[in-house]
């Protein structure tokens, strides 16, 4: 599979609505756009690299997408172009199915300053507690990046560890902080 270029190319207008909604097999080669994109825009806020997830099958992303009742994944669009996305796994053994991840949380850097993240989040959050027995959401958070830490903050969650050198990038250790937010009673 060749890598698309990256979804960033042309600012979209800042008086376009945005509309967010759960993506779902009809939105992977956007989906795999904008991933591969905010993997190269942030190369320290994510696991990954587009290097790792370039080769990935039209089957392996369009699993990440789902949506199902341990995946979930929703994109800001702007027009018909995605501009931000946020996932969510839920643990699937028994033992565990009370919590799930909120992971790749990416707006584009064209699309910034119109509260998107939170608007993600927001969305994410809500969609979590409709979840049966879901009891709390946890994320990783870069330790550096006191923009998201803020936002993961205002919204309820907060930290329960801190794991020092999580990351190497570029020759760059980068420390992560564990985080949750619980809900008060099941869905």
């Amino acid at each position: 599979m060749t890598s698309a270029a990256p979804s960033c190319s042309t600012p979209p207008p800042s008086s376009e609505p945005v509309q967010i909604r759960l993506l779902d097999r009809h939105d992977v080669a956007g989906f795999r756009d904008l991933r591969l994109a905010m993997l190269r825009d942030a190369p320290s806020a994510f696991g990954a690299s587009p290097d790792d997830e370039a080769v990935l099958s039209e089957d392996a992303w369009a699993a990440r997408i789902g949506p199902d009742d341990n995946t979930a994944l929703f994109g800001a669009f702007i027009g018909t172009r995605m501009v931000g996305s946020v996932g969510l796994f839920r643990q699937r053994p028994a033992k565990m199915r009370h919590k799930a991840l909120i992971w790749g949380v990416f707006v584009d850097p064209d699309a910034r300053g119109r509260q998107l993240a939170r608007r993600l989040m927001q969305t994410m959050i809500a969609h979590a507690r409709t979840l049966p027995q879901i009891r709390q959401v946890t994320l990783s958070v870069t330790a550096s990046n006191l923009h998201a830490r803020a936002l993961y903050e205002s919204l309820g969650f907060v930290q329960y560890g801190h794991e020092p050198k999580a990351l190497f990038v570029d020759g760059n250790w980068f420390d992560e902080q564990q985080m949750v937010l619980r809900f008060t009673s099941a869905a």
